[in-house]
This record gives structure tokens, sequence and C-alpha cells, in this order.
């Protein structure tokens, strides 16, 4: 790359982007706080399965409501408002589990912790697009999906069954509000928004240009699978390992090997998606190779290859992250990419909160696992047939 290509960009957009990570970071470890502590709350608090699950819906129950909100608002006054009220309330809600006593309360702080988690995504998301040059976003981007299926996982893995061991579920989510709150500070002393870039007249104008596009469409129809089969992995997976004899410690070991993998993914796909015909096959290809690999994890019982299929398929999930944000930069533009990362939440994320529901209730329904299986694979192989239709568009 040239100079008079980065010429306009900060030299210190680098080091910028590791701040703009550890906001997007923190919606996550408030997410994935709940599976590796849902089989112990779940018996504090008299809850099914069904019942545990749908603490995960109800993330993202809150999660979608703000997205397209969150989106206009980014684009048209700016991401650092939206990043601080974020943090607040993911911190609040976090800390707010800790004196909950029955089903309905913990309902509620979910909704209301994914509200926070929601605002984050788009704002961070634009910000990335203003900071770096094209033929950087791919890494960029790369580096900002560790969050999802590594950092959050891995972090909340290893973290909340020590604090869980160490005092109770409880004091485990004052620690992450705690974290919550930091990263507050944190931004509200060193963030500064870079400006508006949409300013059209028609508030809704934005999100009209996004569902009129095709591609966009079907990306987010991919996404919805996509959301789907690796929220729900995600969700379930701790407590299948429970199921077939392991600890909650080696349990969560187990799902830090998948969060490893999940860390390595988006990077590598970062360094290919500059690379490839189109960054809609690197996503088709990872969805691919989860379906091919998920059968190492489904009839393992053995820790050895439990931990080297769960880091095999944290790799692709992690690796199908990525290329998204690609696509909508390129087709949606700077002037609207917290809109379109807003639509694309607001249709894809549902895929989170049906996914985990619904395989709750296949296992209290089958006492087994199988039909969560095939669930999870059949979202990942829709979603790679949508992503073929996908035009071409145009590259630097």
């Amino acid at each position: 790359m040239t100079v008079e290509e980065t010429n306009n960009y900060s030299r210190y957009r680098w080091l910028l982007h590791i701040l703009i990570v550890s906001y997007f970071l923190m919606g996550f470890i408030v997410r994935f706080s709940w599976p590796p502590l849902a089989s112990v709350a779940s018996q504090d608090l008299g809850m099914d399965m069904t019942a545990a699950g749908s603490y995960m819906s109800a993330f993202y129950i809150g999660y979608v409501l703000v997205q397209i909100p969150a989106g206009i608002f980014g684009d048209r006054f700016g991401g650092r408002g939206v990043i601080l009220l974020a943090l607040f309330i993911e911190g609040a809600a976090s800390i707010g589990m800790t004196f909950i006593e029955s089903y309905s309360a913990g309902f509620l702080l979910r909704i209301v912790a994914g509200l926070g988690a929601g605002m984050v995504y788009s704002a961070c998301v634009r910000s990335i697009i203003l900071l770096f040059p094209p033929k950087e976003q791919g890494l960029a981007f790369g580096v900002f999906y560790i969050a999802p299926v590594g950092g959050g996982v891995l972090l909340t893995n290893l973290l909340m069954p020590w604090l869980a061991s160490f005092w109770t579920w409880r004091e485990a989510f004052v620690v992450v509000g705690a974290m919550a709150f930091c990263l507050f500070a944190a931004a509200f002393f060193t963030l500064r928004d870079s400006g508006a870039e949409n300013e059209e007249k028609d508030i809704f104008g934005g999100v009209k240009f996004i569902l009129r596009n095709r591609a966009l469409m079907l990306l987010c129809l991919a996404g919805f699978c996509q959301m789907w089969s690796q929220i729900s992995f995600v969700s379930w997976g701790n407590s299948y390992l429970k199921t077939i004899g392991f600890s909650l410690m080696d349990s969560g070991l187990i799902m830090m090997v998948f969060g490893v993998g999940g860390c390595l993914g988006p990077l590598v796909a970062g360094l290919v998606c500059p690379r490839a015909p189109h960054p809609k096959w690197v996503i088709a290809f990872s969805l691919v190779a989860v379906v091919v690999t998920l059968p190492g994890f489904c009839f393992s019982t053995d820790i050895s290859p439990l931990m080297l299929s769960a880091g095999v398929v944290g790799f692709f999930f992690g690796a199908a992250n990525t290329p998204i944000n690609v696509i909508i930069s390129l087709f949606a533009g700077k002037e609207r990419s917290a809109t379109a990362s807003g639509v694309f939440g607001f249709i894809a994320q549902p895929g989170a909160i049906f996914g985990p529901l619904l395989i709750g209730f296949s296992i209290d329904l089958t006492g087994g696992y199988t039909g969560a299986w095939w669930m999870i694979a059949g979202g990942c192989a829709l979603g790679s047939l949508l992503l073929a239709f996908i035009p071409h568009p145009a590259r630097d």
C-alpha cells in the first residue's frame, strides 16, 4: 500500500483500534457470562433447561431491538455517546444479576444487558470503516472479530467457572459489571467522535437504501443462519459436556480451546479476505467446514479429541465473522456503515434468539442433543447456500 493510499488516515489507527475492540469485547463478556454458569445458576433458581436457554434468548431480544436505532444515531451524530451508554447499561445489568431471586427478574435483566451490547456494535463498525483504508479493513475486522467467538468465549470460560468456585455465580456477575464500569471510565476520558457521515434529511433514508439492496439482504439472511448455529453451539456446548460426564471446570477448559480457535479464525480470514475473489466465499467455506468438522465434537467422549474438535469448530465459526463487515463496507459505504450494520444485526441476530431457545426445548423434549447438532449443521448449510447468490461488488 502506498503512502498516498493511507495519508488521510491516522498513523495511530492500530492503537486506537485496541480501544474499539475492548468496547466490543465487553459486550461478549456480558453475553457469554451466562452459559458457563447456567447449569449451576439454574439449579439455584429452580429453572429447567428451556428456561435456562431462554436467558440467552432474552439477551438477544434487547440486542436486536436496539440495532437499527443505534445504527441511525451513530451515522448521524457519531458513536461516542452510544458507546458510553452501552458500557454503563452492561455494567448495571450484570451487577443486577447478583440480586435476582426469580426467573422473571433475571430474564428482564438479560434483556437490558442485550440493549447495552447491541448499541456498541454498529458504533464500533462505523469507527473501523472511518479509521482504516479499504485494504486494511479485512485485517482490522479480523482483529475486531476475535471478540465474539474468541475473546468472549475464551475469557468467560476461563474466568466465570473460577469465580464461581472461588465465590458464587452471583459474585461472578459483580466482577463482570465492574469490568464494564472500568471501560466506561476509560472511554469517557479517551474516546472522541470523528463526526457524522450521514446528513440525509430522511432519518430512515439509510434504512430504505439497505432494505432495497439485494446483496445486503442476502447477507442478512445468511447472517441469521450463521447466528442461529454459532450462538446455539456456544450456548449449549458447556451443558452438553456436563451431560457426558465432564466437570464444570473441564467443560470450561474444552470451551476455552473453542475460544482459542475463535481467536485465530478471524485473523486468518482477515488476511485472506483481500486476496479472495469475493469475501462471501470466505464465509461460505467456513460454514461448510463447520458442518464437516462438527461430528468430531458431537461423537467424542474423551477430552483430547473434544479439545481438538472444539478448537477446529471455533476456528471456522470465527473465520465466518470477519468478512461480514467487509461486505457491508463495500455495498453500503462509509456514510451508511453504522445503519447497515444495525439492519444486519436486526435481521441476523434473531437467529441467536430462536436457536438457543428451540434447542433447549429439543433437549427437554428428547432428553438428548441429537436434534441440537442437526439444527446447528442445518443453519450453517443454509447460510452458505444463500451467500452464493450475493453479486460481486466493485472493489478497489
